[in-house]
């Protein structure tokens, strides 16, 4: 009978996070290429990217809030929030001209 050690268990349980954390990055990568193939045709470039670039920014307002996925925490003052809702005022904007 063989025994299990710890250390090894749990490196390899790291391993397997961080691969699992690699194809699910590679798999939303991809499903952004194909969306702007497809989403950036029908509504064009400039709302698009917007759109892309405005929910990084609001995602990472939510991120460095709560601290998620290994974040520092940095609180959403109301400034933060009202630079986020500002950027999609200016996509809605550009979306609609």
């Amino acid at each position: 009978m063989s025994t299990v050690r710890a250390e090894g268990y749990i490196e390899a349980l790291a391993g397997m996070r961080a691969t699992i954390q690699h194809r699910i990055g590679g798999v939303l990568g991809g499903g952004i290429i194909l969306a702007q193939f497809i989403v950036a045709r029908q509504i064009g470039a400039a709302p698009f990217l917007g759109m892309l670039v405005t929910a990084g920014v609001v995602t990472s307002i939510l991120l460095d809030h709560f601290g998620w996925i290994g974040f520092e925490r940095h609180p959403a003052t109301i400034w933060r929030i009202f630079g986020g809702l500002l950027m999609i005022g200016g996509v809605a904007l550009v979306a609609m001209l």
